[in-house]
């Protein structure tokens, strides 16, 4: 009975803080600046995000993470991106080649588990900050292509 009290207690305290803490202590990425990859051939999953920050005081600087599982093992993957240059449509209209079309950012090397991750950062002195972006990424190679849905951003 003692211990179903202290239980009891602790969660209390614990419900107690989160509540008096509130929203101002969690930290969530801009909304929009996240999404699932999804396979579109082959096999797979994942999930990129771009957090954009103020770091280029004036340009476009994003951190770029991209997390895969159920992969070929082993392989090698590229990481790349597609711009739209309608944006904040939220539609991506992908040109077929470079410099509109899809470019390789990155590469990830899959484990014996079919697993990988990639960190990277973008840097664009071309792009002013508060200009809205619409970006949609995949992640191709050894007959398998994910892609993530598209996403609007705003330069910091």
């Amino acid at each position: 009975m003692r211990t179903s009290g202290r239980i009891k207690s602790v969660f209390v305290g614990l419900l107690a803080g989160a509540l008096i803490a509130g929203p101002a202590s969690l930290a969530f990425a801009e909304p929009g600046t996240q999404s699932a990859l999804s396979a579109s051939q082959g096999q797979g999953s994942g999930h990129v995000k771009v957090e954009p920050t103020s770091q280029g005081q004036g340009t476009l600087v994003n951190q770029v993470t991209v997390n895969v599982e159920g992969m070929t093992p082993n392989a090698t993957f590229s990481v790349q991106r597609a711009i739209d240059h309608t944006p904040g449509d939220g539609i991506c209209t992908i040109d077929q080649s470079p410099p509109n079309g899809w470019v390789t950012d990155a590469t990830i090397a899959t484990s014996q588990g079919g697993a990988g991750a990639v960190h990277y950062s973008v840097h664009r002195s071309n792009v002013s900050s508060s200009t809205q972006i619409d970006i949609i990424f995949r992640v191709i190679g050894t007959g398998t292509e994910l892609r993530s849905d598209c996403m609007t951003f705003t330069a910091k």
